[in-house]
């Protein structure tokens, strides 16, 4: 008797959440009870790596001064698109140069135009290193984007790499240079590495 019947009870849990998103747009209220669908359900935003993230790369690259190396990273279905919160680089050495990384747009399977955005690496440590980034606003869905980095001495080994295409891919890192210890504005020259950098974005769904 005093069991709420099923069909009463998702009434007032519809009731609860369009009262609770009184205000916002028919999109962003759609964007809402999907989020609190997913969470609901043990989801959530949908956090992947995108770039090259093995463990341990095999190998290592270097001496490689005011030269910018980039990997691609392909994102996932996600229609809403893709925020960025932090990009990682494996570094192959305690003696470590300050890094600069950014994220690239595609253009023909290789990296184009300015950094979309940008973040920099003080003090780089041996292993995974990573950073807080921002400002690289909404990244498309099953769309394709370049991570990238410099370093301005010749220190070697630097890089983690393992030889050969990036997996997923038909193509290795490719890099350009650039003659300053600036990401690269432009990737005239661009040539391809024959092997893949250990570089990635963390990125969720939207």
């Amino acid at each position: 008797m005093n069991k709420i019947r099923p069909a009463l009870a998702s009434f007032l849990a519809l009731l609860l959440l369009a009262t609770s998103t009184l205000g916002l747009g028919q999109a962003d209220y759609l964007r809402e009870k999907k989020k609190r669908a997913a969470a609901a359900a043990g989801g959530g935003g949908g956090t992947s790596n995108c770039g090259y993230s093995p463990a341990t790369p095999g190998s290592a690259d270097g001496n490689n001064a005011n030269v910018a190396f980039a990997t691609p990273c392909t994102t996932g279905s996600d229609s809403n698109g893709y925020s960025v919160s932090a990009i990682w680089m494996y570094v192959d050495t305690s003696a470590a140069p300050p890094l600069k990384l950014g994220v690239y747009a595609n253009s023909s399977g290789v990296p184009t135009g300015s950094a979309i955005c940008s973040a920099s690496i003080a003090s780089p440590v041996f292993q995974w290193n990573s950073t807080t980034i921002t400002g690289c606003g909404t990244l498309s869905a099953n769309t394709t984007y370049w991570i990238a980095d410099i370093s301005s001495s010749n220190t070697d080994p630097l890089e983690g790499v393992d030889t050969g295409n990036c997996p997923g891919f038909a193509f290795a890192s490719q890099f350009v240079s650039v003659g300053s210890f600036n990401l690269p504005t432009t990737w005239t020259g661009v040539a391809t590495a024959g092997e893949c950098v250990a570089q990635y974005i963390v990125i969720t769904g939207l």
